[in-house]
């Protein structure tokens, strides 16, 4: 192929050929446009931040609990950087 074969393709159009195939020489084909429908995501739950901060707190105690960190003197939280 010379670099004009290919400068003339359109988007999603190529050019091919084949050997062993039910296609015999050359060919030149484009695809279809794709076009999925889409539906929005339902929201399940708004949550406020009081909710976010207390799940956070809850999720704190829980790790000290598993790591048997209730009595330390390190606070779990010192342990992520962006808190």
């Amino acid at each position: 192929y010379e670099s004009k074969d290919f400068a003339s393709l359109e988007p999603g159009e190529f050019i091919g050929m084949g050997n062993r195939s039910n296609i015999k020489g050359h060919f030149r084909k484009k695809f279809r446009l794709f076009e999925l429908e889409e539906e929005p995501l339902p929201v399940v739950a708004f949550r406020t931040e009081k909710e976010i901060s207390d799940n956070y707190t809850r999720i704190l105690k829980d790790i000290e609990r598993v790591l048997g960190m209730e009595d330390a003197e390190v606070d779990v939280n010192s342990l992520f950087s962006d808190r």
